[in-house]
């Protein structure tokens, strides 16, 4: 009767044992997944960047990339300074 409680507790072991493992292993598949979303997401994100430089200035692309179209609809107001200039002839000279 004796051997009967031993194997019970080593059955009722390894039970544990084995959930531990599988606890294990689905902790493992899900961090697996989960590193290939944020890394798929952190290509893609230096993809856009990329090819955002193409057509603006890096920094308005960061920004771009960043916040979305929304941060620059509301532009902002700054001190500028332009220069016009009326070359005379030009139109002859460069033909």
């Amino acid at each position: 009767m004796a051997w009967l409680k031993i194997s019970g507790y080593c059955a009722f072991l390894l039970l544990n044992l084995w959930l531990s493992i599988m606890k294990m292993q689905v902790l493992g598949a899900y961090a697996a997944v989960m590193a290939r979303q944020l890394l798929a997401q952190s290509v893609n994100e230096a993809r856009r960047r990329a090819n955002l430089t193409r057509y603006v200035p890096e920094q308005i692309a960061g920004r771009l990339a960043d916040s979305g179209v929304d941060a620059l609809r509301y532009g902002r107001r700054q001190e500028v300074t332009m220069l016009f200039i009326d070359v005379r002839n030009f139109t002859g000279q460069s033909l």
